[in-house]
């Protein structure tokens, strides 16, 4: 199993548990997590993968922040509140 930095995964026989562990950020997905959860779908020998979130929420989506810095300011400042 590989070190992650933004999921936990564990696994026991041929069950595996996918943690998402951002809970600061109400555990949303960056470009890094998604990259993790590749890898772990990709290298697991597990049958059933059970994916949840890190307390207090599962997941809130996309890191709109993360996504917006990569956007760049042309599509920002045509966003409208």
């Amino acid at each position: 199993m590989s070190d992650y930095r933004e999921i936990v995964y564990t696994e026991q026989g041929h069950v595996g548990v996918i943690t998402i562990d951002r809970p600061d950020a109400r555990n949303a997905l960056t470009f890094t997590t998604y990259a993790e959860l590749t890898d772990v779908v990709a290298t697991s020998t597990a049958r059933c993968l059970v994916v949840t979130g890190r307390d207090p929420a599962f997941c809130s989506g996309d890191d709109v922040k993360q996504i917006m810095t990569n956007a760049g300011s042309q599509v920002s400042s045509n966003l409208r509140a």
